[in-house]
């Protein structure tokens, strides 16, 4: 896995689960996107 890059099973629920359109994912930094799942699962 590149450095930075995020870990495949984070994608797919970010993705398919949380409703993050790709393109955002993409951009994600590893911190946003555990900060944006944490924040779905919160609800």
């Amino acid at each position: 896995m590149p450095v930075g890059a995020l870990p495949a099973d984070l994608v797919h629920l970010l993705i398919n689960r949380a409703g993050v359109p790709e393109d955002e994912v993409a951009r994600m930094s590893k911190e946003d996107a555990l900060a944006r799942l944490q924040a779905f699962w919160a609800q």
